[in-house]
């Protein structure tokens, strides 16, 4: 569109001129855009809607202070415009002035109670101070006003989440992930809910994320399902998948840990080739392996154990740790353990393989005994083997564990204020459950014990990464039973 200059210079109507600047910024034409908005300016110096117009302008043009100038202009014309104080709460966002910003949308929904977009900005500054019961409400209140508010649906689908209860994150943040605009899941809680309810398959029936970490956490739980169930050929499509999602948002949420999973998958499908051995045999009995990412390598090895040759079924709560079954954190994990209980048949024997998790250096109980000197790992140990019998009866199914192996990590890697008390939580931890399984009767495999050398320490060459071993470990530890 040509600029009449002679139009503005005449006179025009303020949303004729609006048109004008409209069109010459989609144009790409941002010189001449000002150039209107400083016209119509001067000629309706009582419109709020020029000068907040203006300022968005400026403010994609990296020139923040005028932008901030303009919205103030707009406000002193009118401070009761809910618009005026969204944008300002923006621009503060932005800049993180984090208290600045909320006041300003607060004040918008006060002006405009009926906006459920307010009420949402509202629960994401409640999540952010950790007010999670006051983000839930703020979200009800959004779907009372709009039942279909696929924002509100996917902050209490997360919430949900990480309370445990998948079935209602599933049923509420599902209707959301349609096309053409598939609402964002930066924790995939949707797709990992999925997997902990045995519905994998549908992770691959959802509409693409345009969010490519968020599409990493979903290709990688479908790789390790068809790694779960020996179809490597399409586990091995959807591991390349994945890298290249990988390589696009390393810095997402829970990418790195899932990463971590990827990677020895990876690795266990080249390993496969030359393994054939460990996968061969006529198994009378199967044998279901739950823990984290190292029950991955166990998944369809051939072993003998209680007097039978079984087929391993290692199967992955991601992340999951002996604390989280008795603790308050953890929720969705503990969640998705007793899922996996309730898919297994009546008379089975599950192997539970927590622990791993728990003695690492990152995210594992050293930080938290550091904060509370008083925290007994034994008590720990106790109420993880208590727990995991006591859900294991309920479901009528025979329970047996396995004793992780020690981290695979250099102690260069850990500051030398940490390691004495990170060697000592790793030994006490196995210790306590050798010693904790042997006056119970229960039967367990001592993987720890094979993958580490006489001082306790981690066997380099046994393992795929820091925390899984090689197929071969578990063969050498399942016939040392």
């Amino acid at each position: 569109m040509d600029l009449d200059e002679t139009i503005l210079e005449s006179g025009c109507t303020l949303s004729y001129g609006l048109r004008v600047a409209e069109d010459l910024e989609r144009a790409g034409r941002l010189g001449e855009t000002a150039k209107v908005y400083e016209v119509l300016s001067e000629r309706f110096p009582e419109s709020w809607e020029v000068r907040l117009k203006h300022a968005r302008l400026q403010w994609n043009q990296q020139e923040r202070g005028r932008a901030f100038e303009l919205v103030d202009e707009g406000l002193a014309l009118s401070p009761e415009e809910p618009s005026l104080h969204v944008e300002k709460s923006e621009y503060f966002s932005v800049v993180g002035q984090a208290k600045e910003a909320e006041w300003h949308t607060r004040e918008a929904l006060r002006l405009d109670p009926n906006n459920a977009d307010l009420h949402i900005k509202v629960a994401l500054f409640l999540l952010a101070a950790q007010d999670k019961d006051g983000a839930e409400a703020a979200c009800h209140q959004a779907l009372a006003l709009d039942a279909s508010n696929k924002s509100a649906r996917q902050i209490l689908g997360n919430l949900a989440w990480q309370r445990g209860n998948l079935k209602d994150a599933v049923d509420l943040i599902l209707p959301g992930r349609t096309k053409p605009n598939p609402e964002h899941d930066p924790n995939a809680a949707l797709a990992s809910s999925l997997f902990a309810l045995g519905r994998t398959p549908q992770i691959g029936q959802l509409s693409p994320a345009k969010d490519s970490g968020q599409q990493f956490i979903e290709t990688t739980l479908r790789a390790i399902f068809n790694w779960q169930l020996g179809q490597l050929d399409d586990c091995a499509k959807l591991v390349g998948a994945a890298e290249k999602h990988f390589t696009r948002n390393r810095d997402a949420p829970r990418v790195h840990a899932f990463y971590q999973v990827l990677r020895v998958i990876k690795g266990l499908l080249v390993r496969l080739q030359d393994n054939a051995a460990l996968y061969q045999g006529e198994p009378s009995a199967s044998l279901f392996l739950v823990g984290d990412e190292h029950v991955l390598p166990a998944c369809h090895t051939i072993l003998p154990f209680a007097g039978k040759v079984r087929r391993l079924n290692g199967i992955l709560v991601p992340s999951l740790k002996a604390e989280d079954l008795i603790g308050e954190a953890g929720l969705h994990r503990r969640a998705g353990f007793h899922s996996i209980l309730n898919h297994l048949p009546s008379g089975a024997t599950v192997m539970f393989s927590a622990g791993s998790r728990d003695v690492q250096y990152a995210n594992g109980l050293l930080g938290r005994i550091k904060d509370n000197p008083d925290l007994k790992v034994d008590e720990i140990v106790k109420g993880y083997i208590e727990q995991a019998v006591k859900a294991s009866e309920a479901k009528q199914l025979s329970p047996a564990f396995l004793v992780p192996p020690p981290p695979n990590l250099s102690l260069r890697k850990i500051p030398s204020t940490d390691r004495d008390l990170f060697l000592k939580i790793g030994a006490d931890f196995t210790s306590k459950l050798r010693d904790e399984l042997t006056k119970g009767g229960y039967p367990f495999v001592d993987l720890g014990a094979i993958a580490q050398d006489e001082n306790g320490r981690a066997k380099a060459d046994l393992y795929i990464d820091n925390s899984c071993c090689l197929p071969e470990v578990y063969r050498l530890a399942f016939t040392a039973q």
